[in-house]
């Protein structure tokens, strides 16, 4: 109800809003969903990224897709459907560190992924201290150009309409141009955290935000794509050469990136209300208002991502073979992995 009054100016009392839920039939605990429709998209999900998962966030990803299960069914379906894998999560332990930051936006961790490099694909993301709330998570060619890293910085900027009170990152030259931005619009203010302060370096193992993200983003989604791109080493699909990882980036840098994005169990939940409504928890959104105009003046510091996924004359030459063999863009991996062994075969007999 916060959300509907804030944001759109729709004042409810939670009882009326009660009363319309149970007009219109929608309950959250009633009308289960049939077990064996639920057992077969889990099954369908451990095929993909989905045998990451641990029974909670399978739990969340059957919630966001429609499903109405409790949290103890999806467990007992996933040690069934997958014993194995339950098995060895049951054999790791964890061992959190502390963090503490006063709101949202008064800390964003910048860093780069590079377990998928190897195969010609680079991610980069950034991560509120406050809310673990993600700021972007982009998939290129390149996760090492500080333009580049730069342009997601500015994007970010620009859709919020300010810039955080900090930036942490690696001491890396990949994060040199988001230092000259952030310290830019940070000049002219006069907090205990302004000018050069507004930007900090440091080891990437005690940057425990981003570095916890990423360990969460292999389980559920990067592990995935590294098997599967071993496989085809394996297979001596896969030799390291330019062609190779540019072929991967046509066949797979989509799939990689709607993935990044619609991954609702990282994105959403406590993270996104923490982020967007931080009055709930009580501290206060510390982000800085920044002007287009004040972002005008950082025009060289950065560029925008490429839209095309690889290089130019090997997209081009795979778009003519995609016209000449009348073939669709993958829809999954397994389509994905069958095009790009065609696609090689095929670009291997031209050259």
């Amino acid at each position: 109800m916060t959300f509907l009054a804030e944001d759109h100016s729709w004042f409810i009392s939670e009882r009326h809003l009660r009363r319309i839920l149970n007009s219109l039939g929608l309950f959250r605990r009633r009308n289960k969903s049939y077990i064996i429709k639920v057992a077969s998209f889990i099954s369908r999900q451990l095929d993909l990224s989905g045998r990451q998962y641990g029974y909670r966030l399978m739990h969340l990803k059957c919630m966001l897709s429609g499903f109405v299960i409790s949290r103890e069914n999806v467990r007992v379906l996933l040690g069934i459907l997958d014993p194995e894998r339950v098995n060895l999560r049951k054999k790791r332990r964890l061992v959190r560190r502390r963090y503490f930051t006063s709101g949202p936006n008064q800390v964003w961790h910048i860093d780069s992924y590079d377990k998928l490099t190897p195969f010609g694909i680079g991610i980069n993301g950034c991560i509120d201290g406050f809310a673990r709330y993600i700021i972007w998570m982009e998939a290129s060619y390149t996760n090492s150009d500080p333009k580049v890293i730069a342009g997601y910085f500015v994007g970010a900027i620009l859709e919020k309409h300010g810039c955080p009170r900090t930036v942490r990152a690696d001491k890396g030259t990949e994060n040199g141009s988001v230092r000259q931005i952030q310290i830019h619009l940070r000049a002219e203010h006069d907090d205990s955290l302004a000018g050069e302060r507004s930007f900090v370096y440091g080891k990437s193992t005690a940057n425990t935000r981003i570095e916890s993200l990423w360990g969460i983003l292999r389980k559920q989604c990067v592990k995935f794509w590294i098997e599967l791109f071993r496989s085809l080493q394996v297979d001596g699909y896969f030799d390291g050469y330019q062609l190779d990882k540019e072929l991967i980036r046509f066949c797979f840098m989509k799939l990689i990136q709607a993935e990044l994005d619609g991954n609702d169990t990282i994105a959403y939940g406590k993270p996104f209300v923490m982020y967007h409504q931080p009055q709930l928890f009580n501290p206060i959104d510390r982000l800085i208002p920044v002007t287009v105009q004040q972002v005008d003046n950082t025009q060289g510091m950065f560029r925008t991502k490429d839209e095309l996924p690889c290089d130019e004359d090997v997209f081009i030459l795979c778009r003519h073979i995609f016209q000449e063999m009348r073939w669709q863009y993958p829809k999954d991996a397994n389509e994905a992995r069958k095009l790009y062994i065609d696609l090689r075969q095929i670009v291997l007999l031209l050259i």
